[in-house]
């Protein structure tokens, strides 16, 4: 059995920070559609500030992979999703 190379390694956890952002970006017409009119935008801030932490470490991630630093990638990766985790239950109660 052969395990992925750490360049592989590197490409999944760049489109996994990708696809942490889309669903923080989209957590909003979620509400949107539940909540309808009465959407404040004190329901919808969290969800902002987790979308700019995903697009944060999606940028470092990208731009580390184009410097070649793979194991940089994913030491990267892994810190914004802890740091998603974190922020989703320490903030978001």
């Amino acid at each position: 059995m052969k395990f992925a190379s750490v360049e592989q390694l590197a490409k999944i956890e760049i489109i996994v920070q990708f696809m942490a952002l889309v669903r923080c970006l989209f957590e909003y017409f979620r509400l949107k559609s539940v909540r309808g009119g009465a959407l404040t935008t004190a329901a919808v801030d969290p969800f902002i500030a987790g979308g700019l932490i995903a697009a944060l470490g999606a940028w470092i991630a990208v731009v580390c992979y184009f410097l070649r630093w793979y194991k940089t990638v994913i030491g990267v990766a892994g810190g914004t999703v802890v740091l998603l985790f974190g922020y989703r239950f320490y903030f978001m109660r």
